[in-house]
């Protein structure tokens, strides 16, 4: 087909979409503006019932198995899916429902598993991917513990052994972290505000393990770990560091410092 017979046939295929006439329905069908889009909210409660909520979460992919793939960015390009949040946690009750309904499984998920060979084999052809850490900064080595750690029988702890060695090898012990005391976490709770504008506030609370979290006003958003000297780092995203202000022992402000962005944002409640 030569230039100007293409130009032709665009031109009546653009005057072809132009003209399509506008018609009423007289169906009414209820539907978000983000269809055939899944919603936000839809995705955040299946990352988030897969870290604990086995019959919830059953419940949602009987309507929509495609919510085995869901992924969530906690913030800061903290990003999980379903069977990510099912994996560090070590439930393999859930991993196991997610597989089922179409989920991925990636390295993190074998070393909660326990596949020493299948994990072997893999950083033996890409031993970059031994540095690369999951959601939330959790090592493939902690995966393979947390696995260990809720296996049953003292024979099924005794099978990761050889996974956590080889691990431990080429990872190296992990630096133990400063845990606080929930009387030294108080201070640090509430919502703090950066703008005008309602969306413009953040939220530190504590998570079900007890870990403070860090995230956009009324939700979660994901860990904090403590530094020293009333700093953190967003253990998902350790470039974004947290530094809360204090006046006689008052948490009064926070400076986030994220890619070059520097905010401060104000406590306005406990």
């Amino acid at each position: 087909m030569n230039r100007k017979t293409f130009l032709s046939y665009s031109a009546l295929g653009m005057l072809s979409i132009s003209t399509i006439p506008l018609q009423s329905f007289t169906q009414e069908v209820q539907t978000s503006e983000r269809y055939p889009q899944l919603l936000s909210d839809q995705v955040l409660e299946a990352v988030s019932f897969a870290h604990f909520q086995h019959d919830k979460l059953k419940r949602m992919l009987q309507k929509r198995s495609e919510l085995a793939k869901a992924t969530w960015d906690w913030g800061f390009g903290d990003f999980e899916s379903a069977i990510e949040a099912a994996s560090h946690v070590a439930r393999f009750d859930i991993i196991d429902l997610l597989l089922a309904h179409g989920a991925r499984p990636n390295l993190f998920t074998y070393c909660t598993l326990g596949n020493f060979e299948l994990v072997k084999s893999v950083l033996h052809f890409s031993p970059e991917l031994s540095k690369t850490r999951g959601p939330h900064g959790i090592s493939l080595l902690q995966h393979a513990k947390n696995g260990q750690l809720h296996r049953g029988s003292n024979k099924e702890k005794e099978a990761y052994r050889p996974l956590i060695a080889f691990l431990t090898k080429i990872e190296g012990e992990e630096p133990s972290e400063v845990e606080l005391s929930s009387e030294q976490k108080e201070p640090y709770l509430g919502n703090y505000r950066y703008g005008n504008s309602d969306f413009q506030s953040f939220s530190v609370k504590q998570n079900l393990k007890g870990k403070l979290t860090f995230g956009k006003v009324g939700t979660f958003g994901g860990a904090l770990t403590y530094l020293g000297n009333d700093r953190f780092i967003y253990s998902g995203a350790p470039q974004v560091k947290l530094h809360f202000i204090k006046e006689k022992q008052h948490v009064k402000a926070l400076i986030l410092k994220d890619a070059g962005l520097t905010v401060r944002a104000e406590k306005v409640s406990e």
